[in-house]
Order: structure tokens, then C-alpha cells, then sequence
């Protein structure tokens, strides 16, 4: 969990795409799935690739509101990092280069003493950025408030969901051709303090023809790992992401479980998606400036309204949560057991300028990012931000 103090986003331990592996494209926006730091992102489906089979699911739940996805806009691609650079946390770094002071021929991270646990991210080939335009990231935000429920019914119907588990909507990512990556859960000690990685030597036989062109050579007590996409040149090797994570209430998916596509639920007697009603369907909480949703009441429908002030306090104790993997979870759950909403969206944007106000504290006075974000009091959203404290 130590990567989140990059600030780049939720950093994938498992970088490699879910097969197909053979179109090179790997992880996109507008891909809708579940997360795990053992699996990576798992892609369900697509918001616009499969806008389709959303409508075909929408007819046979019967869904009242006419369904279309936002309008698509080219996405925004740019370089985010060169051959040679290092993300870490925990230990310094130093690039080491070819006589031609050009050619990266390894990497050397040694553990700072401070820190109890620590990541590192090598980058072995040049990494890209692709995520949404502000605009069409807006339209989403809006498009997922409305269809939050038809959203869980079609992944649902296309995979069986754990039961806590929430949905990720990528909104961005950071991918690369190959990437070397290595992490720690305690403290490294001298003569095992030194993690190492080098390039293979020219005509050096590996078991595949896809594997990486580095190998760590020391890792201390680190466990590192490497690898490389399967399609020549293509950037499919999935780095970090960002997203919103749509929460959902244990009543809520249990009511969505045992209904039938001719059910009546939400609001009344009125079909999935039609209430529209806020006195008697629920209520919104949204804060514009950062993102941070809850919904409060039975059916799907946007009703918004500003509060001047809400506190969410008695954050609940370690033994009563199920493992975190993504600090939205945290929010979202915080969110939905203080309002008893049927579900919570939060974005990476909300937690990220935290983690970057508080890098210098995590690793030397608690657990990481988990435990800090389960060691924090209470959540605030006032005056139109959104705290830990």
C-alpha cells in the first residue's frame, strides 16, 4: 500500500493485463470492474465498448429510464515517465547507466531506516498516461449517479461480485511496455538492505519471449518481481490507476440478489430507475469541489442538495472492517454506514492531496496507508472539502 504516497494514484502490484493478453491494449478508461492487490484490476466491462449490452440489460430489468452512455471524446495521452526513472518510498534510488551515458543497465535501492515498510517501481521503458477529458470525467460522475444501480445489475449478471466488494470505474491510468517492481512489510537490515535489478546481458535465453529484459539480483527481504507485455511495443502493462469506487450497501445488494427482472423495487411501486421524488425516494450528498457522493433512500434517481456541514465520526474499530484495498473504500464505507445509503461514489482525487499533505508521517508512526487510515477519528466533508483527521 506504500506506492499510494506516489500521488499517481492506486499503484498495480499485478500489472499485467486479463486475457485476451494478444490486443495490447490492456486497461482503459471507461472500463468498469473490482480490484485486488493479488489480482490487479479485473475489467467486467466497458462503459462505451459495451453500451449495447447495458441497454440490453436495462430492457430486461426492467429499467424505465432511457439508457446512453456519455459522449466519448479522444482521450488525453502523454509521456509520464522515461526509461530510467524510479518511483519509491522507503529507500533512495540510483539509475545506473552504459560507458555511452545513455543506455539504463540497472537500478540500486537501498532501505531508509525510518521506514518500516516501502515500495519501489522501476521504470524499465517509457510509461504513458491516458485518462478522460475534464469534461467527459464530469459526464461520467453524473452517468454513475444515475445508473448506479443498473451498473451493479449488469456486472452482477456478468460475474459473481464478492459481497463487499464495490465497483471501479477507471478514469485513468499509467502503462508501460515492461516494469520491475519490489516491496517490503518490514524493516530491511544491513547486510539485506540493497535491492538490485540489472538488465540481461544480449543472447541471454529466458523461458519465454515475453519476459523482461531486467532480473533482480538482490532484494534483501523484498519480494520483487518483473515482467513485460506479450504484444511487441505495445504499452498494455497496467502501472497505476485512478477511478471512482462505487460502494454499495449490504441492503442493497441483497435486495438486488433475490429480485427477478420483473420486480418491483425503488420508490413505491415504480420500476427500477424511475423515482424521481426526493421527499419520499431519498436524498443526495454531493460536494462539487471534491466529488465525494452519497445517496441516501431506495432508487438511483439524482436529487442534489449543498450541505454546509457534515460530520462523520467513530470510525469503525480494525476488528469489525474487512480488509481494505483502495482508500476509497474506506470513505465509501465510512460514508455508507453514517447515512444508510444504498450506495457511495468517491474518486482517487479525494484521498490523493491527503496522502501527499501527510507523506512524511505514514511509514515512521504507523502501519502505512492502512493504518492510518483506520487509526483517523472521524471523516469530515465541510465547507466543501473532504478530510481525514
Amino acid at each position: 500500500m506504500s506506492m499510494l504516497l506516489s500521488g499517481k494514484g492506486l499503484a498495480c502490484w499485478q500489472p499485467r493485463p486479463e486475457d485476451p493478453m494478444i490486443d495490447g491494449r490492456g486497461v482503459t478508461p471507461g472500463d468498469v470492474g473490482i480490484f485486488s492487490v493479488q489480482e490487479g484490476f479485473q475489467k467486467i466491462f466497458n462503459i462505451w465498448d459495451d453500451e449495447g449490452a447495458m441497454r440490453q440489460t436495462a430492457a430486461t430489468q426492467g429499467y424505465e429510464a432511457s439508457y446512453h452512455a456519455p459522449t466519448r471524446r479522444k482521450n488525453i495521452i502523454r509521456k509520464e515517465y522515461s526509461q530510467g526513472d524510479t518511483v519509491v518510498q522507503g529507500t533512495t534510488s540510483r539509475t545506473t547507466l552504459a560507458s555511452d551515458r545513455h543506455t539504463v543497465t540497472g537500478f540500486e535501492f537501498r532501505h531508509l531506516e525510518p521506514y518500516r515498510m516501502g515500495g519501489v517501481l522501476a521504470i524499465t521503458s517509457v510509461a504513458v498516461s491516458e485518462r478522460l477529458p475534464p469534461s467527459v470525467q464530469g459526464s461520467l460522475h453524473k452517468h454513475i449517479l444515475q445508473h448506479a444501480e443498473l451498473l451493479y445489475r449488469h456486472a452482477l449478471a456478468l460475474q459473481n461480485l464478492p459481497n463487499n466488494e464495490g465497483l471501479y470505474v477507471v478514469t485513468g491510468c499509467i502503462k508501460s511496455d515492461s516494469w520491475a517492481i519490489a516491496g517490503f512489510s518490514d524493516p530491511m537490515t544491513p547486510p539485506e538492505d540493497t535491492l538490485r535489478l540489472q538488465r540481461r546481458r544480449p543472447g541471454v535465453s529466458t523461458d519465454s519471449a515475453a519476459a523482461s529484459q531486467y532480473v533482480w539480483t538482490e532484494k534483501g527481504t523484498a519480494d520483487g518481481y518483473c515482467g513485460s507485455s506479450e504484444v511487441e511495443g505495445s504499452n498494455d502493462q497496467c502501472l497505476f490507476l485512478k477511478g471512482y469506487k462505487l460502494g454499495f450497501s449490504q441492503p442493497f445488494r441483497e435486495r438486488v440478489r433475490v429480485s427477478t427482472s420483473q420486480e418491483i423495487v425503488g420508490c413505491g411501486s415504480k420500476k427500477l430507475g424511475s423515482c424521481s421524488s426526493r421527499s419520499t425516494c431519498g436524498d443526495d450528498l454531493h460536494d462539487e469541489g471534491t466529488g465525494v457522493h452519497v445517496r441516501i433512500g431506495d432508487n438511483t434517481a439524482a436529487n442534489f442538495f449543498e450541505p454546509s456541514a457534515f460530520h462523520l465520526s467513530n470510525f469503525p474499530d480494525d476488528s469489525d472492517m474487512p480488509r481494505l484495498y483502495h482508500p476509497c473504500d474506506a470513505i465509501n464505507m465510512a460514508l455508507l454506514e453514517k447515512t444508510g445509503s444504498d450506495f457511495a461514489l468517491s474518486h482517487d482525487d479525494d484521498w490523493i492531496p491527503f496522502v501527499e499533505a501527510c507523506n512524511n508521517d505514514y511509514d515512521r508512526e504507523s502501519e502505512g496507508i492502512q493504518g492510518a487510515i483506520n487509526s483517523r477519528a472521524s471523516v469530515q466533508l465541510t465547507h466543501r472539502r473532504f478530510i481525514f483527521c
